[in-house]
Parts: C-alpha cells; structure tokens; sequence
C-alpha cells in the first residue's frame, strides 16, 4: 500500500459514520470525492436527504476513450 492509499484509507476510517446516528456522511462524501478526482476520476455526488439528514452516493466514472 503506498502513501496516498493509506492517507485516504486513514481519512474514511478515522470518520464516525455511525449507521444509527447518521453523521458524518457528507464529510465522507467530500473525502471520496477528493481523492477520486485526485486520482483524475470524474465524480458526482448524488444526495437522497432522507428524513433531512444528508445521505450522499458517490459515482466516480473513469473515461477510457
């Protein structure tokens, strides 16, 4: 694993996404999305806002030619 995998690795695990209390799931969002357009991904963030509580899906995409 080299640094920058373990830096993001780090940055999502370190995150309280407690399923019960549903927080930190737009800082989640934000660290993916980071390091997918690092990685030179294009990426888009859908949010479902359930209940009023943020609830983000990441789709990263990869163009290919």
């Amino acid at each position: 694993m080299d640094k920058w995998e373990e830096q993001f690795l780090r940055e999502i695990v370190e995150l309280d996404t407690n399923s019960d209390e549903k927080k930190n799931y737009a800082v989640c969002a934000e660290v993916i999305k980071k390091y997918c357009e690092e990685a030179g991904l294009e990426v888009e963030v859908f949010d479902s806002m359930q209940d009023g509580i943020p609830q983000p899906n990441v789709v990263a995409t990869m163009d290919v030619g």
